[in-house]
């Protein structure tokens, strides 16, 4: 790509594109015996004409081995989660990107090259697309959602390859934990009396991704190797409990941030109501509170608003009739119910400091 285009592939590929995509550009493809020259008369760039040739070098010199096209941190421009206007410039990309990667694939899969391009997109920012073709790219999706099996299995691949196993895969699915772990049942209530599996509690302060249950038994392990202790016991799972919360919160404020400003200061109203579990009027309350103590912030969001963002966001969930926690992450439709009491996620319950 350096020696055909003369662009900087990987130290200035931004900067590199606005040369090739300016007036006079020509397309020296080395070894192809050919080029393109932009049309003098006129101002743009004729994109159709590039990508033939371009189409057709790479076809000349590539060679049997498998790419693959990453396409990924689409949501960064993603910025209205709670009107978004389907016609706004951001979706017309993503679709577009959408139809191109279709193109490609159809291109190509009739030659003997293995192009693959993959995006990775949010599901609830997919779901807001429109367009005729969207059936025909469900054809070739793949959801990835994380089950708690999986994780499960996950971890215990990590903690097999942390203590040098050499298998590829675990046989016995507790010996790399039963290594790592002291205890399989971890003691909850105000009192200590019930248990419930150490796994699930683990996850339960997690959004079931896997970077969230990698740190929360990193934080254990931290708090095991502080008290010389050989394995995790109960003790260094509730410990880190703290550590890990402050982690979840920072995953949200860098979530939150580019949508809402003053995400600390909207936690700090949560922390404010001092309950895990509490009503929309008592949220109502400490955030009309917040906003008539800052007279000079810019127009703030409404109630509704807010509560919708930290819901999209699993900062908090509903509660529902048969006392069933119910966030976005774990729920098939993804809306808040505004009737219902709310809870705040456990993983962030020490962070704000409500215990």
């Amino acid at each position: 790509m350096k020696k055909s285009f003369n662009f900087d592939v990987k130290g200035a590929l931004a900067r590199s594109m606005k040369t090739i995509t300016s007036q006079g550009y020509s397309l020296n493809l080395a070894g192809f015996g050919g080029g393109f020259q932009s049309d003098g008369e006129t101002a743009e760039f004729d994109y159709v004409k590039a990508n033939e040739s371009m189409r057709e070098f790479i076809l000349s010199v590539i060679d049997d081995g498998e790419y693959y096209i990453i396409f990924d941190e689409l949501d960064e421009d993603y910025r209205d989660v709670l009107n978004p206007d389907r016609r706004d410039s951001y979706f017309e990309l993503l679709i577009s990107l959408f139809k191109a990667v279709q193109v490609i694939r159809t291109d190509f899969s009739n030659s003997n090259t293995n192009i693959r391009p993959v995006i990775f997109l949010r599901d609830d920012i997919f779901d807001l697309c429109r367009d005729v073709d969207k059936n025909k790219w469900l054809d070739r999706a793949v959801t990835l959602n994380w089950t708690e099996s999986q994780l499960r299995e996950l971890v215990h691949f990590r903690l097999a390859r942390a203590i040098e196993s050499k298998s590829e895969k675990v046989d016995d699915a507790l010996s790399s934990w039963d290594e790592i772990f002291a205890v399989r049942k971890t003691s909850i209530g105000a009192n200590r009396r019930g248990a419930i599996d150490t796994f699930k509690y683990l996850t339960s302060r997690t959004f079931l991704r896997p970077r969230d249950i990698i740190s929360h038994v990193r934080e254990c392990a931290k708090i095991a190797l502080s008290k010389n202790h050989e394995q995790i016991s109960n003790s260094d799972i509730k410990d880190a409990a703290s550590g890990h919360s402050a982690y979840m919160r920072r995953e949200i404020v860098d979530e939150l941030f580019p949508v809402l400003d003053d995400v600390a200061e909207v936690l700090g109203v949560l922390s404010k109501i001092r309950k895990p579990i509490f009503t929309r009027k008592e949220f109502n309350d400490r955030y009309r509170e917040f906003v008539n103590q800052n007279p000079s912030a810019k127009k703030p969001l409404t109630e509704s608003q807010i509560l919708k963002l930290l819901f999209h966001f699993n900062v908090i969930g509903n509660i529902t009739s048969g006392n069933h926690r119910v966030f976005a992450y774990d729920s098939d439709t993804k809306t808040m119910n505004m009737d219902e009491n709310m809870c705040i996620h456990n993983g962030l319950i020490h962070s704000l400091d409500i215990l």
